[in-house]
């Protein structure tokens, strides 16, 4: 596991809310982008993305379906620079994206709502400070929560030319895909219900 990380103080430069999503919007945040089996870039191969927020200016998004591998959570939180934790369950790290690999996310159920977590969809809710994962090794954090390193970004227009171009397909946000204990079988689920043949 990668050593000390200093924690997101800001989140990435998200654009307010605004009207255009809307049903028929041409954005995706709050959807899933499904790689293309022609998607080669290996950042993106056979990935799903999570997306957070998507507008004119450019898009953020979470790799739901890579890890860089599991471990307990004591000792993860004591990588962040959170001491004293005592439980030792099993935890993973995933990859979230080529982009500033030393951020870190939660991506969690909105049973844990704190100061700053920005909820995305009815399901699935962001959180990029230290009190979530504080919580969570006081066993009081989110019923489900993906912990996150990186992120995907795209200046503005470069994700609506990748998905014309065919890179991409989307698809409704799924919890149970997001928090999916069997990441290796995420994309070929997801590919699936995106109606994107194999």
């Amino acid at each position: 596991m990668p050593g000390r990380c200093s924690f997101f103080l800001a989140l990435v430069s998200l654009p307010a809310a605004s009207a255009d999503k809307t049903v028929g919007s041409p954005f995706y945040g709050g959807k899933l982008l499904v790689a293309a089996p022609t998607l080669t870039d290996p950042n993106f191969a056979e990935t799903v993305v999570f997306m957070i927020e998507h507008d004119a200016a450019g898009a953020f998004g979470l790799i739901v379906n890579r890890i860089y591998g599991s471990g307990p959570i004591d000792a993860l939180l004591e990588g962040f620079g959170i001491n004293g934790v005592e439980r030792s369950d099993e935890v993973s790290l995933h990859f979230g994206g080529p982009v500033d690999r030393g951020r870190a996310f939660v991506l969690h159920s909105p049973d844990y709502l704190g100061p700053e977590t920005l909820r995305v969809t009815d399901e699935v809710a962001l959180t990029n400070r230290p009190d979530v994962l504080e919580a969570m090794g006081r066993g009081e954090g989110p019923g489900k929560g993906v912990l996150i390193l990186g992120y995907a970004g795209w200046a503005a227009g470069q994700l609506e030319n990748e998905i014309k171009r065919g890179d991409w397909t989307s698809m409704p946000a799924d919890a149970d895909l997001i928090f999916s204990d069997d990441v290796d079988k995420v994309w070929d689920r997801a590919t699936r219900r995106s109606g994107m043949p194999l």
